[in-house]
């Protein structure tokens, strides 16, 4: 993941909100500690993907693209106009 965009600090911490989450699960809900494992391991991976592959986009065409009312090109393709 790139630096520029803060993504790793980011979502670092929404691991530690979604990991608390699903450790109280365990104490309040009776829930085993393996299925809250499993759960939070799935939904990391998942957002993580995503974030990595959100900061391969440079951000300066998402916010241009943004300011012109327009949507940014799907993930992997370029953008021919600005």
């Amino acid at each position: 993941m790139t630096p520029g965009r803060g993504e790793g600090a980011n979502t670092a911490l929404r691991d530690a909100a979604l990991l608390r989450t699903r450790l109280v699960d365990v104490a309040a809900r009776g829930r085993s500690v393996a299925d809250a494992k499993a759960d939070y391991e799935q939904e990391m991976l998942r957002y993580g993907f995503e974030a990595v592959d959100g900061s391969k986009r440079p951000y300066f065409v998402e916010a241009m693209m943004a300011a012109r009312g327009r949507p940014a090109a799907p993930r992997g393709e370029h953008q021919e106009e600005l």
